[in-house]
């Protein structure tokens, strides 16, 4: 079945990142959303408590359950 593209496959609101996911030396254990940004509790290597905030507006990009990302395209003018 052929790719139908990005735009046929996007959920409505952002993936975050999964529990227990390592993000260089982070190791995310949880999670909080808003309405522009999703804020992660983790663990350094050195077992130091670090807090991440990732900027992911919904109305420009969006992650699938999948954990891939796809660009939403321009609105026409």
């Amino acid at each position: 079945m052929p790719d139908q593209g990005c735009e046929t496959r996007l959920p409505v609101t952002n993936q975050a990142l999964p529990g227990g996911y390592q993000l260089l030396n982070y190791r995310i254990v949880s999670r909080s959303a808003g309405g522009f940004s999703i804020v992660y509790r983790a663990f350094d290597d050195a077992g130091q408590p670090v807090a991440i905030k990732e900027y992911l507006p919904a109305s420009l990009v969006l992650r699938t359950e999948e954990a891939t990302s796809c660009a939403r395209p321009l609105a026409k003018t």
